[in-house]
């Protein structure tokens, strides 16, 4: 169902700073106040838009290396607005951790390995508190790739 309009207000807070021996941190936090209307009608949060999610990230970074650990949360939202019987299909917070190194062979070769989705986080979603109405997991994933500059 389109709606017929929807009231978005948020900030969104982030730093990053690197530190002289490499290392660094990043992080961000973003509130979002959203309200709905279908109708004419408050039917509450707008989907698809968490109220709250946040991001921190651990880096290094030299000549030759650059590491990175994060971990990104993303709060409970609105799936669907009415799914069932006029309850809302709501998705539960959800925390994804990714990590990455990569090292520069030469001025031309660099080889990097990312790790994704490393706790093995997965997405649920409920009608009310306590109905299942969602599921969905991807499984760790492993990338190791080679870069080459011709």
């Amino acid at each position: 169902t389109n709606g017929d309009k929807a009231n978005v207000m948020g900030a969104e807070f982030g730093v990053q700073h690197f530190f002289d021996n490499g290392f660094g941190v990043r992080a961000n936090y973003t509130y979002v106040d959203t309200t709905a209307y279908v109708d004419g009608v408050n039917v509450g949060q707008l989907e698809g838009v968490s109220e709250s999610a946040y991001s921190l990230a651990l880096i290094y970074e030299d000549e030759h290396w650059s590491a990175q650990i994060a971990a990104d949360y993303s709060g409970k939202y609105t799936e669907v607005s009415d799914a069932v019987g006029g309850l809302s299909q709501i998705g539960d917070p959800i925390t994804w951790v990714t990590a990455s190194l990569a090292y520069q062979l030469t001025d031309k070769i660099q080889i990097s390995l990312e790790g994704r989705n490393l706790t093995d986080a997965y997405y649920v979603s409920r009608l009310r508190a306590d109905i299942p109405a969602g599921f969905e997991t991807w499984g760790r994933t492993y990338i190791l790739t080679v870069n080459a500059k011709l």
